[in-house]
């Protein structure tokens, strides 16, 4: 029975793809092999008392890191996508995938309590939903400008309540850094009241959601950063937009 193989060069951050470098309370991937018997994504039933089990039900897949569990998301024979537990302490840790009892290594990964993490979708444009649909932001369906967007991100720092091991967030906590919380959109910012929300997507960990007001002047398809406390995205990405009508010169926040 072969056990779990990876690398640290496998061992990667969801929005940024960077070898090494994980943080608190964002998603994180493992490519490798024989990671998984199975592949299975987690259920909302897969919550027991609102909190992820230990394993992957379906799966029985684990991953630990520092030996503390975390909630796992994806489990497939060749790819794992977990969470960065949200109690983690920044520093030097180990990452370690165990199947159905059998241990893969344990590989030594730089782990940072804060890092904004803008998560990508497809064709370097940002992760987004329009929040009055809910539905996704695309190029078939783009943002307006002066509607509101559900931006989606990782490594903002703690909640409020704080997320325990392998808690899931059930309800809307928002983010105890809330107000530091900028969106640049072409290196302008915008912070309060632009960004009514930020905080936790229920029943999700290593998600935050940003609900963000577009100004009604905008470029189409603006550069997307954010930054908290100086902290900014390792790299910016765009947002599908585009107007009905003709377009206005850009504007300014107050």
């Amino acid at each position: 029975m072969r056990a779990p193989a990876y690398t640290e060069a496998g061992i990667i951050d969801f929005a940024t793809a960077e070898a090494g470098v994980l943080t608190v309370n964002s998603l994180a991937v493992i490519h490798g092999s024989d990671l998984s018997y199975e592949t299975k994504i987690r259920s909302a039933e897969d919550l027991l008392g609102g909190k992820y089990q230990t394993a992957l039900p379906g799966a029985n897949v684990s991953v630990r890191m520092g030996g503390i569990a975390t909630p796992v998301e994806f489990a497939s024979p060749k790819l794992i996508i977990f969470v960065v537990p949200a109690n983690l302490a920044a520093g030097r840790s180990d990452v370690q995938v165990v199947r159905q009892g059998v241990a893969g290594p344990r590989i030594r990964v730089e782990v940072r309590a804060e890092r904004p993490l803008l998560y990508p979708a497809e064709d370097g444009f940002v992760l987004a939903r329009h929040a009055e649909s809910g539905e996704w932001i695309e190029s078939r369906s783009p943002a307006r400008p002066g509607e509101e967007v559900l931006l989606y991100a990782g490594g903002l720092g703690q909640l409020v309540p704080p997320l325990r091991e392998l808690q899931a967030p059930l309800a809307r906590l928002p983010l105890e850094k809330g107000a530091a919380i900028r969106v640049w959109l072409d290196g302008v910012a915008f912070g309060r009241p632009w960004i009514s929300y930020a905080g936790a997507v229920p029943g999700y960990a290593g998600i935050y959601e940003i609900r963000f007001r577009l100004p009604v002047a905008v470029s189409e398809d603006p550069e997307v950063r954010l930054t908290l406390e100086g902290l900014s995205c390792p790299a910016a990405l765009r947002l599908p937009l585009r107007y009905a009508t003709a377009q206005p010169e850009a504007a300014r926040p107050r």
